[in-house]
């Protein structure tokens, strides 16, 4: 395993780390303690060498290159924060996709508090209380439900503050937030986030963000100095270097995980395009990256024995999400909870 961090991080309970809710060691996982069978390599991957089978890392404090050579190779980096088709966002939002990521809204979440707390402009202190959330999906419902719960929690240290003073915004692309849930739970996020005073705009898009604002493509300036976005997602710099078939920055796999194209280049998790039995693609999600691990592993044993690759094929169990404020969604085994009972569900799960 070659990987530039020791340690894997569980994104769903940033948001909590975030808002002091739970300690950030309860957020990562060594990756020598998750894999004590595989031996882990600290460095970073530069590039894979198709034709000699070789990967390219930098290694160390000096970055000095060296080649490791494969027999099979298994791209699962995962996406990277791509903020660059979003003028502004990377010089003036926050993303939520490691620890780091959970220190910085903490800090500016005080900062803003801080500021608002004490300052004679209103304008000034309206900015600083206005918080917004790019992205209606898993990541920015959670982000958004422990974001509201932190800054009013923290908020009654401060008596320079009232409850009608701050402002949350979700800006969500399409026409609902929550989009790979059913309809029933979507609604269900949409007024419990909106009944604890967040103005949920389906339909808008952000076009433009400074360090004072941000503009919507429906014209409208939002006075911010908080933008936290889990929108703009794409392939790492490596993967994007790679005479790979990609199609809107996944690789193209066939229905065994193989890469189109090759017989020892396996691909799994959000960087690949794993097509579905139905016709569907496999969602970026966790439950699904960890089924097709099984069945990459299964595969390329196969390969070596001069088997031949069986298809990958999975039926969910159900989605989790938290809205915050000890509440939220789920759908398991065809049933939906919501409220208290799927947040307790939510946290057990990932806790364990």
């Amino acid at each position: 395993m070659i990987c530039d961090r020791n340690y894997f991080v569980y994104q769903p309970l940033l948001p909590e780390v975030a808002a002091g809710t739970i300690n950030s060691q309860d957020a990562v996982t060594p990756l020598r303690r998750l894999l004590p069978r595989v031996r882990v390599r600290l460095a970073e991957v530069i590039g894979v060498d198709l034709v000699r089978k070789q990967v390219q890392i930098l290694q160390g404090r000096r970055r000095i290159p060296q080649q490791i050579h494969y027999e099979h190779v298994v791209l699962a980096s995962g996406q990277v924060t791509d903020l660059s088709r979003f003028p502004g966002f990377s010089d003036h939002s926050l993303t939520m996709k490691d620890l780091s990521d959970a220190y910085r809204l903490r800090n500016q979440i005080i900062r803003c508090l801080e500021l608002a707390d004490v300052t004679e402009f209103p304008e000034l202190k309206q900015q600083a209380l206005t918080f917004v959330v790019a992205g209606g999906g898993f990541s920015g419902v959670e982000t958004m439900g422990e974001l509201v719960e932190m800054v009013h929690r923290t908020r009654k240290l401060y008596p320079g503050i009232g409850e009608a003073d701050v402002r949350f915004v979700l800006v969500q692309r399409v026409d609902r937030i929550l989009p790979e849930m059913s309809a029933k739970l979507s609604r269900y996020a949409l007024q419990n986030l909106t009944r604890r005073g967040v103005e949920v705009k389906c339909n808008t898009a952000l076009k433009q963000a400074s360090a004072i604002a941000v503009i919507t493509d429906q014209g409208e300036v939002i006075r911010t100095s908080t933008l936290i976005t889990t929108i703009g997602n794409g392939p790492a710099p490596f993967i994007r270097q790679l005479n790979l078939p990609l199609e809107r920055g996944k690789i193209k796999v066939d229905g065994t995980l193989v890469v189109e194209g090759f017989c020892d280049v396996w691909a799994l998790g959000d960087i690949a395009r794993v097509p579905l039995a139905d016709g569907a693609l496999a969602p970026p999600t966790a439950q699904y990256a960890m089924r097709e691990a099984y069945c990459v592993a299964e595969n390329i044993l196969k390969c070596m024995r001069g088997e031949s690759s069986q298809p990958f094929a999975y039926k969910p169990r159900g989605m989790l999400a938290s809205l915050g404020n000890y509440a939220g969604v789920a759908q398991l085994y065809g049933l939906t909870l919501t409220g208290l009972p799927a947040w307790l569900i939510w946290r057990g799960f990932y806790i364990s």
